[in-house]
């Protein structure tokens, strides 16, 4: 399982790692709220459709 995130390494990035081995999820801290209000986004990840990103820099 993967994880995507904010980082606090470095300012403005945001990070996909392992759930296992990250240490974002070894803090008891969490947040619940919504995801977004954009319908068609909700509905395109709960179907696993594609989402294109616009201005995305995808780092490998």
């Amino acid at each position: 399982m993967q994880t995507v995130h904010a980082t606090c390494l470095t300012a403005g990035t945001v990070v996909r790692e392992a759930a296992d081995g990250t240490p974002a999820l070894q803090s008891s801290y969490r947040v619940v709220g919504r995801i977004s209000d954009d319908a068609a986004l909700l509905r395109h990840w709960l179907l696993g459709q594609a989402l294109v990103a616009h201005g995305a820099t995808v780092r490998a």
